[in-house]
């Protein structure tokens, strides 16, 4: 079995950079997960020494809808660069033709596990510091992505990723959106764990507005299952028993909170209802700081108009201990609707594969310029048919170009090739004299077994925690890619 796992390893890292690509700074390792979406791979930075990341994206365009997906994500990724507790693509690998590519490659930080992993392996490890120190981290994203007028909507422990001194990113903006739309199609998926985190007024409905609320309502879910040792709060079996279970533990809403559920269907199940007796808080989380309940109860509003933002949970009494500011900045640009555009229209596959070619250039702004030097009219299809309906009519001369002629386009497009070679080749060589940009902070997790302690910086929970007999993740909670979810 051990050889076989080493034969297998050497023929993914074999295959891995098969596709054509121009020259890059980075050096495989080893495989460290696959599934649908492809294959990650952790590699060196030759540059920097650091350890990376890299996912291969399999076939993005073998579904359209899917690459539409994608790409959203990666603009979300692009847009919300800047904050140390949300997830960074360092870089996109740029395909050798741009015409006809249909991997991606994305190149992120390796992280050595996610929250859920920490609460299944040791969730008694976690003391009130760990617990306030990562909740704050976590609002501090939140405020972030918040003020860009982004939801997160898929919040959940797995979607937390977390180091050995405590830091921690938040990843997957698979179902992320901009709060600038005005109706939301909202294809919540059947997966039993994101519904645990799912806010009560989108439970049973697929067409509705909402707002950043829901992911506070995740965030609280999130430190209520902390408290309760790694067992989260709302394990509902469909989503007419996520409602049960929630309001078996909350009470009966009122019905000024029950007229905020947007799904009919709900809200007659929650009016038919029983009122019942519940348990106050501190009888179910007996160990809780006083603080850590009283923050809950705001979250688990069952009235979104009723939660705090992002920005007034930081302010709460629970946080004092731990606050700094300097990590409670907002995103210095509201994301631009028409970012999204495209999502609007009926696309093809060439149509997409120029998207993702320009995406992937804001981060090689090298070969950008090499490319806008480059360019030259080409004749639409409409022009084409003009031009030989008045050759016919004898109005024209059949020499005139409404575009440079074929021996001249040939001779440009070589050009062009050229120039983004040498480029590639400058680069390169930027590269190997450490001139190039660092890369950041990302969102990849790497089961490591070397992790020895789970600490906070300075002071804060002197006790670290310590993953033991790890074992190698089948999945890599960063940029989803929709076809495993």
């Amino acid at each position: 079995m051990g050889d076989r796992n080493v034969s297998r390893q050497e023929k993914i890292k074999h295959d891995f950079f098969l596709p054509p690509l121009m020259q890059h700074r980075y050096t495989l390792e080893k495989c460290i997960g696959e599934g649908a979406y492809g294959v990650v791979c952790a590699a060196k930075d030759n540059q920097t020494g650091q350890r990376v990341a890299i996912k291969r994206v399999l076939k993005v365009f073998e579904d359209v809808s899917e690459a539409v997906r994608i790409l959203r994500e990666l603009k979300f990724l692009r847009l919300l660069d800047g904050h140390p507790n949300v997830c960074k693509l360092v870089d996109v690998l740029v395909p050798s033709n741009k015409d006809n590519f249909d991997d991606v490659f994305l190149v992120m930080e390796l992280m050595p596990t996610d929250l859920k992993r920490v609460l299944t392996k040791m969730p008694d490890e976690l003391s009130d510091d760990h617990i306030r120190w990562i909740m704050y981290q976590v609002f501090c994203a939140l405020n972030y992505i918040h003020s860009a007028k982004v939801l997160h909507r898929d919040l959940k422990p797995n979607n937390i990723l977390i180091n050995s001194d405590c830091d921690l990113r938040l990843c997957d903006f698979g179902l992320a959106r901009a709060e600038f739309d005005t109706e939301n199609i909202v294809n919540w998926t059947g997966y039993v764990e994101t519904r645990w985190y799912r806010a009560p007024e989108i439970i049973l409905t697929n067409y509705t507005r909402y707002s950043t609320s829901i992911d506070i309502w995740s965030a609280g879910c999130i430190l209520g299952e902390m408290l309760n040792r790694g067992v989260p709060l709302f394990r509902g079996t469909n989503s007419p028993n996520q409602l049960e279970v929630i309001v078996k533990l909350l009470g009966k809403p009122t019905p000024e909170a029950i007229s905020q559920v947007r799904s009919d269907r709900a809200r007659a199940l929650l009016m038919q209802m029983p009122a019942r007796t519940t348990p106050k808080l501190e009888e179910i989380f007996p160990r809780a700081h006083p603080e850590a309940l009283s923050l809950l109860k705001k979250l688990l509003e069952f009235d979104p108009r009723k939660r705090p933002s992002a920005a007034q949970v930081l302010d709460d009494p629970y946080f004092a201990k731990f606050r700094d500011r300097n990590k409670e900045f907002i995103c210095k640009k509201v994301c631009d609707a028409s970012e999204f555009d495209f999502e609007r229209r009926r696309l093809s596959v060439a149509d997409m594969r120029v998207l993702f070619w320009k995406e992937i250039l804001l981060y090689h702004p090298e070969l950008a310029q090499v490319q806008e030097r480059s360019n030259y009219e080409m004749p639409s299809q409409a022009d084409m048919m003009r031009s030989q309906w008045k050759q016919s009519m004898g109005k024209v001369d059949s020499r005139q170009y409404s575009s440079l002629p074929r021996e001249r386009m040939t001779e440009m497009h070589d050009m062009y090739h050229e120039q983004i070679r040498q480029a590639s080749e400058a680069l390169n060589e930027q590269y190997s004299q450490g001139v190039a940009g660092k890369p950041a902070r990302s969102g990849v997790v790497e089961v490591d077994n070397s992790l020895a302690n789970l600490s906070v910086h300075e002071g804060v929970p002197e006790k670290g925690i310590s993953p033991q007999n790890e074992e190698p993740m089948e999945r890599t909670p960063h940029v989803t890619m929709g076809r495993n979810r």
